[in-house]
């Protein structure tokens, strides 16, 4: 039963994520057709099995799930005039839920101070544009580096799918870089461990859920007083458990010791709140530098990445 209140809007219901379902629900439009990385996002869209479109026409019969704009060829203010041109008519017939995913050139690698200005104004278009949705649509831009090009179908695939249901309004940077391939898109961290700490409860064992889930061997991690916890979540997942001080000068002998049963480690999310210390650690442990974004609200603490060598 839902209750009504006089004045209150409703919320929406977003799209989220649940395994098997299809990466979108409905057709994406593609604009425009002859854009310069284009055909790279049209072949990520058919290896999706995503239907797509060229023709920006809409109506009740007809609406996007996903609207996609190529905008790394536009070099001026002319060129933004095609851009909102384009986008606009379609918008209004995105789907709830829907996405808008525009692609620039980083404006920094820009040597005309024109296009350069012209594609920093995409931000704030995307920004604009994601205040302006309703009904759960997001809009996000993506800078793509010159030879970046083999990161677009991960990036691609995750802000169609109902992942990014909470991502909106981000400004996403793609550089040169050789990325692990993905044999599995339904589980992309298949055959890599991660390692969660405070994994016992709340935001730690969801993330440990969301990383098993996702096919990663999830060792979870936190303090010996939440032993009892800690098992359950690791039953829950089919993972490892480690009680462990993380604080303590020991921590990265035990957790080195539990990650040498494989030589792919992949994120270890610090998850445990507030550390009232750190210090650089040293031997066979490894963090990411992405873990640094979970230190944000943390004390300053300083972090190396070391390999773990292969079992055996």
């Amino acid at each position: 039963m839902k209750l009504k209140i006089p004045g209150v809007p409703q919320a929406t219901v977003l799209r989220r994520y649940t395994p098997g379902q299809p990466l979108v629900d409905g057709p994406v439009l593609s604009l425009p057709p002859g854009g310069a990385i284009a055909e790279g996002l049209s072949k990520i869209l058919e290896r999706a099995g995503v239907s797509g479109s060229g023709e920006s026409q809409g109506g009740a019969s007809q609406r996007w799930a996903a609207i996609i704009f190529d905008a790394t060829g536009i070099r001026d203010v002319a060129g933004l005039s095609t851009l909102h041109g384009s986008i606009a008519p379609a918008f209004r017939y995105l789907r709830p839920s829907g996405r808008l995913i525009i692609f620039g050139t980083p404006p920094e690698d820009s040597a005309e101070p024109e296009r350069a200005a012209a594609q920093r104004a995409l931000d704030g278009f995307v920004r604009s544009a994601g205040k302006e949705a309703r009904l759960g649509t997001t809009a996000n831009l993506v800078y793509v580096a010159d030879g970046a090009e083999s990161g677009l179908e991960s990036t691609l695939r995750f802000f169609l799918s109902g992942r990014s249901a909470y991502v909106d309004g981000q400004v996403v940077r793609l550089r040169a870089a050789k990325p692990t391939p993905t044999a599995d898109w339904a589980h992309p961290l298949k055959g890599r461990v991660a390692v969660v700490t405070g994994a016992a409860r709340g935001i730690g064992a969801a993330i440990a859920e969301i990383l098993a889930r996702d096919g990663a061997q999830v060792v979870v991690m936190d303090m010996p007083a939440q032993g009892a916890a800690l098992a359950e979540v690791a039953n829950r997942v089919g993972g490892t458990a480690f009680q462990v001080d993380i604080t303590s000068k020991e921590a990265p002998g035990h957790i080195g010791t539990g990650a040498r049963t494989s030589s792919s480690i992949t994120p270890a999310s610090p998850a445990t709140g507030r550390w009232s210390t750190c210090r650089p650690i040293s031997g066979p442990v490894c963090w990411p530098s992405t873990s640094m974004l979970s230190c944000a609200s943390m004390t300053p603490c300083s972090m190396r990445t070391c390999s773990i060598p292969a079992a055996g």
